[in-house]
């Protein structure tokens, strides 16, 4: 599966977490991660993006039920300007 710019999201509750994090394959077809809490890695693959998103959903739902809350959404780690303000770890033109 040829990875198509993951998303993902990050749930806590107190010291516990769950990541999920969704992929798109070049071949249409769709794969959701979730990684927690503790160790627990679960791999969901899908044909559509349709049922990968009413899974996440669920899961989600199911989240914040027994009360995990959203942390931080996708893995865009810019300002809210779109503008990384990270240090520039790029090497310098010889």
């Amino acid at each position: 599966m040829t990875r198509i710019a993951p998303e993902n999201w990050l749930f806590t509750r107190g010291p516990q977490s769950v990541r999920l994090v969704r992929e798109t394959g070049s071949n249409s077809s769709f794969r959701l991660f979730v990684y927690g809490p503790g160790t627990e890695v679960v791999t969901h693959d899908f044909d559509n993006i349709a049922e990968c998103l009413k899974r996440q959903a669920e899961i989600e739902h199911r989240l914040m039920v027994v009360g995990y809350e959203l942390a931080q959404l996708s893995s865009d780690r810019r300002d809210k300007d779109g503008i990384w303000s990270g240090p520039d770890h790029r090497r310098a033109p010889n």
